[in-house]
């Protein structure tokens, strides 16, 4: 089942794996546990901290500044960088979705640990996108007798 919202807490309950979009693209996927636990992205980051908690006391819930993008005049680069407080030079440069950990997919410059990259690092390799390519093939397919049934989350910009 393919279950696309924006409420988080539906994902939080239903979702075994999560695609997290922005503009139209994803920026994020990983399995419902890691996406809320351990995210990359910066545009998932700040849904997450989006999210009022019971029992926390605060005056205003956290946002994420700025607008999206214009559909139809996108910025070269990485879609979020206007929006971004990890933003740098290199996000000048669209980045491809790189795996992050197993099973964990972000198309962000920032490396797993977080940290920009090293001057003149490699690009991660586009095995990334094949990966990422086949996780959504896969979770798409109609179940079969052998395979088990999940339901996987969308959360778009």
């Amino acid at each position: 089942i393919m279950l696309i919202t924006h409420d988080l807490g539906v994902i939080a309950e239903m979702a075994h794996d999560v695609v997290v979009m922005y503009a139209g693209k994803i920026v994020e996927q990983a399995d419902a546990a890691t996406v809320f636990e351990q995210p990359h992205h910066p545009y998932t980051k700040g849904l997450l901290a989006s999210i009022p908690r019971l029992g926390e006391r605060r005056t205003r819930l956290e946002v994420i500044k700025g607008t999206v993008p214009n559909p139809l005049n996108l910025p070269k680069g990485c879609l979020f960088k206007r929006r971004c407080p990890y933003a740098m030079p290199i996000c000048d440069t669209a980045p491809p979705l790189q795996v992050i950990q197993p099973g964990q997919l972000s198309r962000c410059w920032l490396t797993p640990t977080g940290e920009p990259p090293a001057i003149g690092a490699a690009a991660p390799p586009d095995v990334a996108e094949a990966e990422a390519a086949r996780l959504s093939v896969e979770t798409l397919a109609p179940p079969t007798a052998t395979t088990a049934t999940s339901t996987t989350a969308a959360v778009p910009s």
